[in-house]
């Protein structure tokens, strides 16, 4: 029972989840997981893809792909484009990027509405200035957010979170300031202003210290919000490769982390549930966790220690995912210069093997071997981006783009449901319905009192979590379910 205070609102709401999450996670008999190329038929022309989300202006859902590159699906698009699966077609946004590449994707509200963030290292979007480095899309045009990266600046992370109480965009890269402000390499916009995280003074290394990924999340002792890279130190604090923010200050995160060559970092992060509990994963070029011996590509935190994940692959890795095929969730990882794991793998026992073939040369012009920069879940399948031509163990086209469908159940059996009254007058309220801990990516249904008519498709971002606004329902009382997954909520308004 909880208690959420909208202004003179109450709700009361109880959570019933009506099915087990083992029989959600049955997959359907005689299915088999496939590639699919059509998304990489033409695919791109020259570069790599990285960054891919799908997300709805207003007008239906479309996936966004960004990364390097001149063309698309047979048209040409400056580093980002938008496919629409209705149409089967590709379409710019707007006149593109200018000077640069895309490294990050997520959506945002800004208190006005959702939008699209996008960011990278470019010097503006459409020409129009303050968008050095980060732009809003909101469908049809761009805008500066907060005023974009000083001097030469990239934005290499994005984060949407209210972790702390307050809705805010955070932004990691490569800047000693974002619009004016002091804010070496991490800084937050709230949707009116820019701030640091912390001091200002923020990341420093000998060697072009930069912020990789970011990502909020209560390991069991609060919340906070984490951070990797190449640095040293945090607002003057000792906690290399990998920090957190706590309580108003940085900190190492446990024993900490390091690398031996300032060339090195830690590169990429993501929140999976190995059957023990969800813990944060790290990953990147080699590095050392300290007490432990050797040099690890992945490392597990559950919020008291780290554990090395697998063997050392070697190269870089990128990308890791929790991805669940049909046979289960499994972790997988995409990698650069990794050929012995064929670039893209997936953990099997304590052993990174090469996930469905992998990905196999020629790499898309002008790289001289494949990679793979970029995972991320769509409607339940896992999408894998980079620079490879061909996929699989029977090596069919795909240049930089492939699909990897599921068997599996539309939801991960730990979905939340969380329901907010708003009063419209004369008895009649609207109802914001909130998921958390979805399938990243997918789409559920979420319905009031057993009507289809009230039906609301949400679809979900890469964090696994969305909302919907049920207008108009008459009486206080009312049962919020997300149909997919048997999960119910009774909500009294008062």
């Amino acid at each position: 029972m909880f208690f959420d205070r909208i202004g003179p609102m109450v709700a009361l709401s109880f959570l019933l989840v009506l099915a087990s999450a083992s029989a959600a996670q049955a997959a359907p008999q005689g299915c088999e997981p496939e590639w699919v190329t059509t998304l990489g038929n033409p695919g791109i022309a020259d570069g790599y893809v990285a960054p891919m989300l799908a997300w709805d202006d207003g007008s239906g859902e479309q996936l966004y792909v960004g990364g390097s590159f001149s063309r698309v699906g047979g048209i040409s698009a400056e580093s980002v484009a938008a496919y629409d699966p209705d149409s089967r077609s590709w379409s710019p946004l707007g006149r593109g990027l200018a000077s640069g590449f895309l490294t990050a994707l997520t959506p945002f509200d800004d208190g006005n509405g959702d939008l699209l963030m996008v960011g990278g290292f470019f010097a503006n979007a459409e020409g129009l200035p303050g968008t050095s480095g980060l732009a809003a899309w909101n469908g049809s045009t761009f805008a500066s957010v907060g005023g974009g990266t000083d001097g030469n600046g990239a934005v290499w992370s994005l984060e949407s979170s209210d972790y702390d109480g307050t809705n805010r965009l955070y932004i990691g890269g490569g800047f000693a300031s974002y619009g004016g402000v002091t804010a070496s390499c991490i800084a937050s916009w709230d949707g009116r202003r820019v701030a640091p995280v912390g001091t200002g003074q923020g990341v420093q290394g000998s060697f072009n210290p930069f912020v990789t990924d970011i990502q909020a999340w209560d390991d069991g002792n609060g919340p906070a919000l984490y951070i990797v890279g190449r640095y040293d130190t945090v607002d003057g604090v000792a906690a290399p490769v990998c920090s957190r923010f706590k309580h108003g200050a940085w900190e190492r995160v446990g024993a900490g982390l390091r690398v031996s060559s300032g060339l090195r970092h830690v590169e990429t992060m993501t929140l999976y549930d190995d059957g023990n509990g969800e813990a944060l994963y790290v990953a990147g070029s080699p590095f050392i966790i300290n007490g432990v011996g050797g040099e690890h590509s992945v490392a597990r935190w559950d919020g008291n220690t780290w554990t090395p994940v697998g063997q050392n692959v070697g190269g870089r890795v990128t990308k890791l995912i929790g991805w669940d095929d049909g046979d289960g969730p499994r972790l997988y990882l995409g990698g650069t210069a990794t050929p012995d794991i064929q670039y893209f793998a997936v953990l099997d026992g304590n052993t990174w093997v090469p996930a469905a073939g992998g990905v196999w040369d020629p790499p898309v012009p002008p790289s001289n071997f494949p990679s793979v920069f970029g995972l991320a879940e769509w409607n339940g399948d896992l999408l894998v981006g980079g620079n490879f031509t061909r996929v699989g163990p029977d090596k069919v086209t795909s240049n930089g783009i492939v699909m990897r469908t599921t068997c599996a159940s539309p939801c991960t059996g730990r979905e939340t449901l969380d329901i907010t009254c708003k009063p419209r007058g004369g008895d009649v309220y609207n109802l914001v319905a909130k998921i958390k801990r979805g399938p990243s990516g997918g789409k559920l249904t979420v319905r009031a009192d057993g009507d289809p008519r009230t039906d609301r498709v949400v679809t979900l971002d890469n964090k696994g979590r969305g909302k919907a606004k049920l207008k108009k329902l008459a009486g206080p009382q009312h049962g919020v379910e997300i149909v997919e997954c048997g999960v119910l909520v009774q909500v009294r308004c008062l």
